[in-house]
């Protein structure tokens, strides 16, 4: 790095970028961490209540989505950590990036196996009355 305007105004781009994308990937994360510790147990609840067997999918997320919030909660300090320490280089773009997309992904996953059960159970309540 040579000091130029130039060298550091690509700097400051890069730290605002990574430092932003950091940002939403820990307003993801954090629905990621907590969320399914408010869901999952009341769809149990349900499952056991109406005496029908859990899909495998959700049986998963119910098993071990404790683990993988530690995990994503592991994963969001060290993000916060490397971007802190390395916040003006271009692979911490990718690295919040990548943890984004785990978070979203983890999202997408517990969504799916606790709501598609739930739809389907509720659809064949509604066919059994007419």
């Amino acid at each position: 790095m040579d000091g130029s305007p130039e060298e550091a105004r690509k700097r400051g781009f890069l730290k605002g970028f990574n430092l932003g994308l950091l940002a939403v990937a820990l307003c993801c994360a954090l629905k990621a961490i907590l969320w399914p510790f408010l869901e999952v147990p009341r769809h149990v609840e349900v499952f056991k209540q109406v005496k029908v067997p859990m899909p495998g999918l959700t049986l998963l997320v119910v098993d071990f989505y404790p683990f993988v919030s530690v995990g994503l909660l592991i994963g969001a300090v060290g993000c916060s950590l490397a971007t802190r320490a390395w916040g003006e280089e271009r692979r911490m773009a990718f690295v919040n990036g990548a943890y984004l997309l785990l978070c979203l992904g983890w999202i997408l996953v517990y969504s799916t196996a606790l709501s598609l059960p739930m739809m389907s159970l509720l659809e064949g309540i509604g066919q059994r009355h007419h």
